[in-house]
């Protein structure tokens, strides 16, 4: 369809990958578990929603967060904060979906 453009925001939230691994390794977080983050996996199959959103809708917003991020650092050991991150970094990226 010519001349409409659909504009999605895409908010991932802490994402298990190589640069999330180096930064907690930076920090010296020796219990790092990839399991509290989204996989990318999770933020690529919203992606995939957004764009396969029929003509007639349009998802403008998509925030993905991890979903086992508070009920684990709830049940850590003192000490030990497995699932603690870097705070709220997270990346924006705009997708035109045509």
């Amino acid at each position: 369809m010519r001349g409409k453009v659909r504009v999605c925001s895409i908010h991932p939230g802490r994402t298990d990958t190589d640069m999330q691994r180096e930064l907690q390794a930076a920090m010296g977080n020796e219990h790092y578990d990839g399991s509290c983050y989204v996989s990318p996996g999770s933020v690529a199959a919203a992606v995939r929603l957004a764009v396969d959103t029929p003509d007639n809708a349009t998802v403008e917003q998509l925030s993905i967060r991890p979903s086992v991020f508070l009920s684990r650092a709830r049940r850590a050991l003192p000490g030990v904060a497995p699932c603690v991150g870097l705070g709220d970094l997270t990346c924006t990226a705009a997708v035109l979906l045509y």
